[in-house]
């Protein structure tokens, strides 16, 4: 059975949407663990005579809070390039879609011979 353009369109659709939904959900994990990781930091840095202040910046200029960062914004970064190529696939989905339609259309005022 051959594959139509339209056919494959869903399949390269289907698949970059999963692909989006696990980037997503690997930001969206990152973002939410992101204040826990800030007090479990703090937590290990308060030694009882610094200031909340002081433990709260050196916790956020600790190479640890920095690369937690770095790797929170590449996944969403990440998230967003697979966000882009879904929608950009959807919108090809749609103008083969409406091509098709089209053409049917057209069909329809051609000619009939019996």
């Amino acid at each position: 059975m051959e594959v139509t353009n339209l056919q494959q369109f869903v399949i390269e659709y289907q698949k970059a949407g999963i692909e989006w939904v696990e980037c997503k959900l690997k930001s969206d994990l990152l973002d939410e663990d992101q204040r826990a990781f800030l007090d479990s930091l703090k937590n290990a840095l308060d030694d009882g005579d610094k200031t909340e202040a002081k433990i709260t910046r050196e916790a956020q200029g600790s190479k640890e809070y920095r690369d937690f960062i770095r790797g929170m914004v590449l996944a969403r970064a990440e998230m967003l390039r697979k966000k882009v190529r879904y929608d950009a696939l959807e919108m090809l989905f749609k103008a083969e879609q409406s091509k098709m339609s089209f053409a049917k259309e057209q069909f329809k005022f051609l000619p009939h011979t019996p």
